[in-house]
């Protein structure tokens, strides 16, 4: 079976039909960066690992204004590769430095940086608490925030809908073993009560 991803727009029709007769085709729709960064609040979502040239490109584009960055995230050893990445830019940046989330927000409310680069996946207090708490606080809820992090951004749920289709249709046999396969995949617990045979002891 050819699994095949499609975003929702008037060229999937198109993409179906070159494919060669008789091609079995799942398609689920599956949020990106971009739609992440909109349910967020967030300026970007960038996954990592970040580039230099992706992370001093995003922060170009918040405008001239930006000097004080304060980056986000619980291990040292990414704090210290995206200051080495800050600190070559051509332009002078303040850089800011949080392990925790409780650390992001004080330095949030007592230094007012420009822009929060900001980790979701950190213990304690992880990423989305810090986005809920700084968008209840109206004294920093405008800081732009640029959410860069290992965590795909459709979450664990991609999609809720999964079509599966084949230029000349499916036969009752193809049906029934599409319905066994992703019920065995979605529910791995149907396995076992499956149609045991019961087990055989010796008299």
């Amino acid at each position: 079976m050819n699994a095949t991803l499609f975003d929702d727009t008037p060229a999937l029709a198109n993409r179906l039909s070159d494919l060669p007769y008789g091609t079995p085709t799942v398609t689920c729709w599956v949020p990106g960066e971009d739609e992440a960064a909109r349910r967020l609040g967030l300026v970007r979502y960038l996954m990592k690992p970040v580039t230099r040239e992706t992370l001093l490109h995003t922060l170009r584009e918040l405008g001239e204004d930006v000097e004080a960055v304060l980056i986000v995230d619980d291990e040292p050893e990414v704090l210290q590769l995206f200051s080495r990445m800050l600190s070559s830019a051509e332009r002078e940046y303040d850089v800011l430095l949080a392990k925790s989330g409780q650390r992001a927000l004080d330095l949030l409310r007592h230094r007012q940086p420009d822009v929060m680069l900001l980790d979701l996946i950190m213990p304690g207090m992880d990423g989305f608490q810090v986005l809920r708490e700084k968008n209840r606080d109206p004294s920093i809820c405008d800081i732009p925030v640029v959410v860069i992090s290992s965590r795909d951004p459709g979450g664990p749920i991609v999609s809720d809908t999964l079509t599966v289709t084949r230029s000349g249709g499916l036969s009752v046999c193809d049906l029934l073993s599409c319905v066994q396969t992703v019920s065995e995949v979605l529910s791995p617990s149907a396995q076992l009560g499956r149609l045991k045979r019961p087990e055989k002891h010796a008299a």
